[in-house]
């Protein structure tokens, strides 16, 4: 424990004199976040053009008409159980419906036609304009395939992947927004993940209250890496320490940004230049600890998409500082920042109200007073909403009731390794 509390410490210190040096070098950039903004989309779209090239090539195998888990089937099921098509569409928000016979050439379509928007965003694509409209509709395209996907795509980084690309979508004028709705989900992700852990405290067969955990993980992880055995065969106490490192990382590295994040606020410069300090610290954990993942597993693009959010915690003038990325050309305040201030914050408080039980979720199995005695793992929540007034306004019929947002996967909460198994199942295919 000391030794993993020491190397943070360590961390604190270089996110103290990364920040101080940034500041230094680059004073006009500290508190913009032009480059981080435009990074995190072109990372995002990044992940969709793997994405969609995935499914192009497995997804008439995996849920085609003759596949594994015919993706047909799914909206057949649903059709049987809902008469309108606001209750289909609510059900399972999906660009499927539109096709009549629900053949594979339209899973093909809504793949290609992703891929084709995703990649040249991805190699050099802008965030303004047809960059965020193209972000948004990658958005409904790998919804529609996430959706009807089954087993194939029930995990929690499909989820994720929705979400910061609607996060990534938000106003970049004015920047906070996007920025805290970045940092929000870089929390969430930490901090659920330690969480999920620390409750598992009692289960000895989790092996994370007596720090045994790393003792076997590396060995029955989903997909172990070229890297994995050599950390397997590592000694004792680097899996010790590894484990304690975990704790430590997930569960108070995040506390540094939300202080950070609250002192960037205050009207006192010292207190300000910490509070940059913090965040910029975490976000170096964030990363590195990612990296360090990558290298040690093999976790599909998940922990190359955790990244994406911590990227919020760099401005322009650390993100040239540590990388020499030049931000973008910025006029300040003017005609279009007050223009986007009111959706902006209306962004912002939708996002907050979709996050109310993303937030219990986190605080509540440790309440008294909470009915709920387990933390929800990759998961989303109920949000219902009423839109009776807009469709009355638009002259189309409305729905016969308010509609429910969960499906559109907008607002998750996320988890990692609540449970390190002892033993490898494995299937021998002769």
């Amino acid at each position: 424990w000391a030794q993993a509390f020491g190397a943070l410490a360590a961390f604190a210190a270089v996110g103290a004199a990364t920040a101080s040096g940034s500041a230094a070098a680059f004073p006009e950039l500290v508190g913009r976040f032009g480059a981080a903004r435009a990074l995190s989309a072109r990372a995002t779209m990044a992940i969709f053009a793997l994405g969609f090239g995935i499914a192009l090539r497995q997804n008439k195998a995996l849920i085609g008409r003759q596949g594994l888990a015919p993706y047909h089937k799914v909206l057949e099921r649903v059709e049987r159980n809902r008469t309108s098509t606001w209750s289909r569409v609510e059900a399972v928000p999906s660009l499927l419906w539109l096709s009549k016979n629900k053949t594979d050439s339209a899973l093909t379509v809504v793949s290609a036609l992703g891929l084709a928007l995703s990649l040249p965003c991805a190699l050099g694509g802008a965030l303004h304009g047809g960059g965020r409209l193209a972000l948004i509709t990658c958005y409904a395209l790998y919804a529609s395939i996430s959706n009807v996907g089954g087993p194939f795509y029930g995990y929690g980084w499909e989820s994720q992947l929705l979400e910061t690309a609607a996060l990534c979508a938000l106003p970049s004028h004015p920047e906070w927004g996007g920025v805290l709705a970045l940092r929000w989900l870089a929390f969430k992700i930490m901090l659920g993940a330690g969480l999920i852990k620390l409750r598992a405290r009692g289960r000895t067969s989790d092996g994370w209250h007596d720090l045994t955990a790393m003792t076997t993980f590396f060995e029955t992880q989903p997909l172990p890496s070229p890297m994995s055995r050599r950390l397997h065969f590592a000694p004792k106490g680097f899996h010790l320490f590894a484990t304690a490192s975990n704790h430590v990382i997930e569960l108070f590295a995040p506390l540094g940004l939300l202080i950070g994040c609250v002192l960037r606020i205050l009207p006192f410069s010292g207190l300000r230049s910490v509070g940059r300090s913090l965040v910029v610290f975490y976000g170096l954990v964030h990363v590195l600890f990612q990296v360090a993942l990558i290298g040690s597993g093999n976790l599909s693009f998940l922990n190359y998409l955790t990244i994406i959010p911590a990227l919020a915690c760099f401005d322009d003038a650390a993100l040239m500082w540590l990388l020499g990325i030049a931000a973008p050309t910025n006029t300040g305040p003017g005609l279009r920042w007050i223009l986007n201030l009111p959706l902006a914050l209306g962004s912002v408080a939708f996002i907050a109200w979709l996050n109310k039980p993303v937030y219990e979720n986190l605080v509540g199995p440790a309440r008294k007073d909470s009915t709920s005695k387990r933390q929800v793992m990759n998961g989303s929540f109920d949000r219902v909403v009423s839109i009776r007034r807009l469709c009355e306004k638009l002259r189309i019929a409305p729905p016969s009731r308010p509609l429910n947002l969960r499906s559109l996967r907008l607002a998750n909460a996320f988890g990692a390794f609540g449970s390190v198994q002892r033993t490898r199942d494995l299937l021998v295919v002769e």
